[in-house]
């Protein structure tokens, strides 16, 4: 399952902002509409538009999803709106994201920025500071994410949006995290968990949890920890959400072997590492081998 989500880090759901879940069967059936009737005769120019940035943000393929982002873009420069072809820019720059273009995606983002800022669109600004922070933190420039999504979270303040300021404040609390800014990641997180008492939203909960859980950990609160990544890992098997379950588990694993408990280190390894093997998680196929070959070396069973 590949959602349209910030890729690579747990945040990653939180881009239940910042990117939409192409998995979400709403979502897909709507592209597919938009595929149909974009060559319908007779639309005008807004309407192609608007059919295109359609299936441009919802289309589970991506490189279809960058084509029409590609047309979107043409019909805004056709209308000469600026506030269309921002929004095309915004969706090219998902796009190429998800097809691994850093540097496109970069570009498209930036270039979407420059004209909400000239348009002195606060909310859509807000939008891509979060984006290029998400790209930021994907690529390990954990500063420079931070920045951006502080950037963000002032204006969502502002603008008293409580669901969007929860779910970058979210992201930044993962940039600290993986900054090694434990205490102010730990903070943010806690405060996610706060303002999600009036949203129940389960996806932040889960994310929230894992993550403060993999940052207790790091400070080395481990029965702290154990508690919110097996909360975690429990809400979000519920949601059918394996590649996050298999990198909390393997830090649970971490949590057993400081506790002295190896055998059940091991276990929980083996089943992060088969849940990604299963699920065809490249990424963590690779980092739960290599902690699995750390843990057999340093019991001598090469």
């Amino acid at each position: 399952m590949l959602m349209k989500t910030m890729i690579g880090y747990i945040i990653l759901s939180l881009s239940v902002l910042f990117f939409s879940n192409r998995s979400n069967a709403q979502n897909l059936a709507s592209a597919e509409e938009a595929l149909k009737k974009y060559n319908s005769h007779n639309l005008s120019e807004l309407e192609k538009f608007n059919l295109a940035k359609t299936i441009a943000k919802d289309h589970p393929d991506f490189s279809l999803g960058l084509e029409y982002g590609k047309k979107a873009l043409l019909h805004a420069q056709q209308l000469g709106d600026k506030f269309l072809v921002a929004q095309a820019y915004e969706e090219l720059g998902l796009n190429e994201r998800l097809l691994g273009n850093k540097t496109k995606a970069m570009d498209a983002t930036l270039k979407a920025l420059e004209l909400f800022e000239e348009l002195g669109d606060k909310v859509y600004m807000a939008g891509s500071y979060g984006q290029l922070g998400s790209n930021l933190m994907t690529d390990g420039e954990y500063r420079q994410a931070i920045k951006y999504f502080k950037l963000s979270r002032s204006i969502y303040s502002s603008e008293k949006d409580g669901r969007k300021y929860t779910i970058v404040l979210l992201n930044l609390g993962e940039a600290y995290r993986l900054n090694l800014q434990l205490d102010s990641a730990i903070h943010s997180f806690k405060e996610v968990l706060s303002l999600n008492d009036t949203l129940n939203n389960q996806i932040i909960e889960g994310y929230a949890r894992g993550n403060l859980g993999m940052a207790l950990r790091s400070k080395g609160q481990l029965d702290q920890a154990k508690t919110e990544l097996t909360r975690a890992n429990e809400i979000l098997t519920e949601l059918g959400d394996p590649y996050s379950v298999s990198v909390y588990t393997a830090d649970l694993a971490q949590i057993s072997m400081a506790e002295g408990k190896p055998s059940l280190a091991e276990e929980q390894l083996l089943t992060a590492y088969y849940m990604a093997k299963r699920e065809g998680l490249k990424e963590q196929i690779r980092d739960f081998s290599e902690m699995l070959d750390s843990y057999y070396e340093g019991r001598n069973d090469f």
